[in-house]
């Protein structure tokens, strides 16, 4: 007998297969829309996130006044975007030797990896493709935390480079997205625009402070000249009178009962014509030659109080000279010593409401000379500057600034609680090189 062992295997029927083909197919063409809707809501989120930021920092520097508030909005909108670490803004100089920071912090980390980056020449690839550039930070490679990145966006104005934007962060080429890097681009172009704005409010408030000055110099300058003029024809009117009563003293001389009267007389006439030529001297200056050389500040000063000292006891100011012998030579001009001065004591006398004095001072102090007058009178300044047209005070203050700017020099005003003031002004020795 011979017996057969059956082998039967379970095979699907084809229509069932049929069937489960069509199911599959079925479920892949319902789930598809899903997949796209999926992607879509995405993106839209993406998007929305994208403008809220942007409308954030817009609505947050709407009213900025310094540069530096716009950094700092800039910082924070860079962090909802990336892991961000630090960033900065930088500006070339005139020069184009440095990166300056906007908020002027040269000495912080990454303003001094900038400046090295671009000593070495690695941005010349930055600056000729305009693209932005992601370059390691390598001291975090060759450490174990985390690797940092700068991110590098380059900007410019009229085809000229200006700067970049320098991001520290942990993100990479492989994960940085065009949408992010879209997103910081726009975020750059507001911040710049702000910027601009900031700086071409700055620049017009001053414009605008320069022609208060100019103008009310100019009211100044013509009153002084209608004064000049006057003043001369009342020194011809002098002179005249004054060599008739020489000579009519010359016949008195003979007399001895009167020869204490003919002195008085003489010394009195002496003391006139001394007056008469300093004031010549001074108000013959042409200002169109005021050609700076070193001149000797004690002798000047001396000069000028020589000119002065009888207003100033008119006055009620008594004035007093402390003079360091020996000091080196100043680069200016007689004029404009005589013009600080003026507008020194004339801040004076605006704030004297008694009678008071003042110190004359002159020392020689780490490579500057210094021109000090210590006063009883109460300078202390106001926060806001007042109109210079109605406030003499502030006149006299912008003048002095714009005299010691010509100097190169510092001006400084200290007022000391219930003793008085004093108004410091320091010349250089040494010069910047001038182009």
């Amino acid at each position: 007998m011979r017996l057969h062992k059956e082998n039967t295997a379970e095979i699907e029927p084809f229509y069932i297969s049929l069937k489960g083909m069509e199911t599959a197919e079925l479920e892949e063409a319902i789930n598809a829309p899903l997949k796209n809707s999926y992607s879509n809501s995405a993106m839209l989120e993406k998007y929305s996130h994208m403008f809220q930021n942007l409308s954030s920092f817009e609505k947050e520097t709407d009213n900025a006044r310094e540069a530096s508030t716009v950094t700092d909005k800039l910082n924070r909108s860079l962090k909802r975007i990336l892991p961000v670490k630090d960033s900065a803004l930088l500006f070339f100089d005139e020069s184009f030797h440095s990166l300056i920071p906007v908020d002027g912090s040269a000495n912080s980390d990454i303003s001094k990896v900038m400046n090295h980056f671009y000593k070495e020449g690695i941005f010349n690839l930055l600056f000729e493709s305009g693209n932005p550039m992601i370059v390691p930070e390598l001291n975090s490679y060759n450490n174990d935390g985390a690797k940092l990145n700068y991110l590098l966006f380059p900007f410019y104005e009229d085809g000229k480079r200006t700067g970049l934007l320098s991001i520290l962060s942990t993100i990479s080429s492989g994960n940085f997205s065009p949408m992010d890097k879209q997103t910081i681009q726009m975020l750059l172009n507001l911040s710049l625009a702000k910027i601009n704005k900031i700086v071409l409010k700055s620049k017009l408030k001053t414009t605008y402070e320069d022609l208060q000055t100019y103008q009310a110099k100019l009211s100044n300058d013509f009153r002084l000249a209608a004064i000049g003029e006057l003043t001369q024809g009342i020194i011809e009117d002098l002179l005249s009178p004054m060599q008739v009563i020489m000579s009519n003293v010359e016949f008195l001389n003979n007399t001895p009962d009167q020869e204490e009267e003919v002195k008085l007389i003489k010394s009195q006439i002496k003391k006139i014509n001394s007056s008469v030529k300093r004031l010549v001297k001074f108000a013959s200056v042409n200002q169109q030659n005021n050609k700076i050389h070193p001149v000797k500040l004690n002798d000047i000063v001396v000069e000028y109080y020589n000119l002065v000292k009888s207003t100033l006891d008119n006055a009620n100011l008594e004035c007093v000279l402390d003079f360091e012998n020996n000091i080196p030579s100043i680069l200016s001009h007689p004029n404009y010593i005589f013009q600080l001065l003026t507008n020194v004591i004339g801040l004076i006398k605006n704030r004297s409401t008694a009678k008071g004095g003042l110190i004359i001072q002159t020392r020689f102090n780490n490579d500057y000379i210094l021109l000090k007058v210590v006063t009883t009178a109460s300078l202390k300044t106001n926060a806001a500057k007042d109109n210079f047209i109605t406030n003499p005070t502030e006149l006299n203050i912008r003048i002095i600034e714009n005299l010691m700017k010509k100097h190169e020099g510092e001006f400084d005003i200290s007022s000391y609680h219930n003793t008085g003031s004093a108004v410091t002004l320091k010349f250089p020795l040494r010069r910047k090189i001038r182009k």
